[in-house]
């Protein structure tokens, strides 16, 4: 009927993972997407620690200047959902890589980019988990995804005509 995100498929992703595998997620994660994409500045925030002990701190812009919100939430909450930690070099290479079909079946990264269909002939803004957008001119389509957890903002853009990825 209409488009409406939500995070509940990532948990539940989550879930099946580690019951089909016997490991934990991000075992899964590391060994079959990280290594071999060689994202060696990618962590899951919670069972992997950071490199020299770093602490990420979050920080939010409420009626004022920024506060240091840390304390009220943690990042692994959202687990499967979004609680990596990674440089912006790792997220241009795995960007890069997930939607130039390094990733993904061919006829898995189609459904992926390709905006889903909706009741009375309308067209919704994304395929699966990517939102899909006719910029027009030279620039043609932009593939995106966007995350936000308390405090952390994260942008991701690719436009295909112009190999060109911003992060």
């Amino acid at each position: 009927e209409r488009f409406l995100y939500n995070n509940t498929g990532y948990y539940l992703l989550g879930m099946v993972i580690e019951d089909v595998t016997g490991n934990a997620y991000h075992v899964e994660v590391r060994r079959r997407l990280l290594a071999p994409l060689g994202l060696d500045d990618t962590y899951l925030e919670g069972p992997e620690s950071l490199p020299g002990g770093l602490v990420v701190r979050s920080y939010e812009h409420r009626s004022g200047p920024y506060v240091d919100i840390t304390s009220l939430t943690h990042p692994s909450l959202g687990w499967s959902a979004g609680s990596y930690i990674s440089t912006a070099e790792d997220l241009e290479d795995w960007g890069r890589a997930l939607l130039t079909g390094r990733v993904l079946l061919p006829a898995t990264r189609a459904l992926m980019l390709t905006p889903t269909a909706l009741p009375g002939g309308r067209t919704g803004q994304t395929g699966l988990c990517i939102f899909v957008q006719n910029l027009g001119g030279t620039l043609g389509t932009l593939y995106s995804h966007h995350g936000w957890f308390g405090g952390f903002r994260t942008v991701m853009g690719y436009l295909p005509a112009h190999d060109a990825m911003t992060v």
